[in-house]
């Protein structure tokens, strides 16, 4: 069955999204489980990059576009944060493979971001619609972070701009999307320090540096605000219930404009860096 057929026919792709969706309660644990489990159990950097790419295609199931634009541009943004970061001595992977860092943690920033939006698919799309505002907080955030020079100014930094930032964005969406991915990240720091993956030269959480929250906290916040409201657009987003959005005909059209959306952003953040 195709959508050509007719909007009220479901395709094989919508009875699947649905499927995935109506299993959200246990998928997504399920996947983080199996995400953790990899990152500690698999033996090899390239067996990381390998089977966990594999392990998240089998349990997001479809996916949209725009989140196929998410997941890269994640892994490109950060895979550039991250070399930045490892020059300048902030963290170190003990095991490097490419620019300083593992094979895998290419790959594990685009996993966390479509993670959190499926995890919080309930609570995805925001009510108003800044995005605007949200680059240019995004750029005043990256700023800040990669200016701090020492554990203090790199917490307390990004949180001034966190702050900030919630007088704009304040409503429910947001706080989940912060209290998630710091959760998100405390599983994932405290899994890679316990196993001797990566270190910090300091600490004040048990191996891990204070400002690991602000990061996160901020990483939740913008990309929800920035992506998400890129789904709100009318006619790009059909508000879903489950882990899974559904693909009903028109909407599925509708994700044809999604360069049009990515050049939006890249306009916007181009202006508020001028």
């Amino acid at each position: 069955m195709t959508e050509a057929k007719g909007y009220g026919v479901e395709s094989w792709r919508e009875r699947l999204a649905r499927r995935y969706r109506a299993c959200a309660w246990i998928l997504l644990p399920f996947q983080m489980g199996g995400t953790l489990a990899g990152l500690v159990f698999l033996p090899s950097n390239v067996a990381k990059a390998v089977v966990l790419p594999l392990w998240w295609l089998v349990t997001f199931g479809p996916m949209k576009r725009i989140e196929i634009v998410e997941f890269c541009l994640a892994c490109l943004i950060f895979s550039g944060m991250n070399a930045m970061a490892l020059h300048r001595g902030i963290f170190a992977f003990t095991y490097p493979d490419v620019f300083g860092m593992p094979w895998f943690e290419l790959f594990m920033w685009g996993f966390y971001l479509v993670h959190t939006r499926r995890a919080l698919a309930r609570f995805s799309t925001p009510r108003s619609n800044r995005r605007g505002v949200a680059v240019g907080l995004t750029v005043c955030f990256a700023i800040v972070f990669s200016a701090a020079t020492g554990d203090v100014s790199r917490f307390f930094g990004p949180l001034a701009v966190i702050l900030v930032s919630l007088a704009f964005f304040h409503e429910v969406s947001d706080f989940l999307h912060i209290g998630y991915m710091v959760f998100l990240g405390a599983l994932i720091e405290y899994s890679g320090i316990a196993t001797g993956q990566w270190s910090y030269p300091s600490s004040q959480l048990a191996g891990v540096p204070l400002w690991f929250i602000t990061m996160w906290a901020g990483v939740g916040l913008y990309a929800h605000r920035i992506f998400s409201e890129t789904l709100a657009k009318p006619g790009v987003y059909s508000c879903g219930t489950g882990i899974l959005p559904v693909f009903h005909g028109r909407d599925a059209h509708a994700t044809r404009g999604l360069k049009k959306h990515l050049q939006i952003i890249m306009s916007q953040t181009g202006e508020a860096m001028e």
